[in-house]
């Protein structure tokens, strides 16, 4: 789950609420269990007009991923969904 360039940037401002952020304070979030990070960017992808989703398809290891409304369907486990909706989003939000 790792965010670059201008999303990084103003993700980390975003969290803090301010301009002046410290590395610091940064890596108490790379701290949190990796469910719990998800659930932080999707409220920033949220708050930028970015919805990320995914869903579970009553099939073993399939889940829907959606970024804005664009779907594709795998076989993820969540955790490989997550990343990628993620990684989406994070593609979308730089190239803005």
């Amino acid at each position: 789950m790792k965010l670059t360039g201008q999303c990084k940037k103003y993700f980390r401002r975003w969290l803090y609420g301010k301009e002046d952020y410290e590395d610091y304070y940064y890596s108490e979030f790379i701290d949190l269990p990796e469910a719990m990070q998800y659930g932080v960017l999707v409220d920033f992808f949220d708050s930028v007009g970015i919805i990320i989703e995914v869903t579970y398809d009553n099939l073993p290891m399939e889940f829907d991923c959606y970024v804005n409304n664009e779907k594709w369907t795998g076989f993820f486990t969540r955790q490989e969904a997550r990343a990628k909706v993620l990684e989406k989003a994070n593609e979308i939000y730089n190239a803005n």
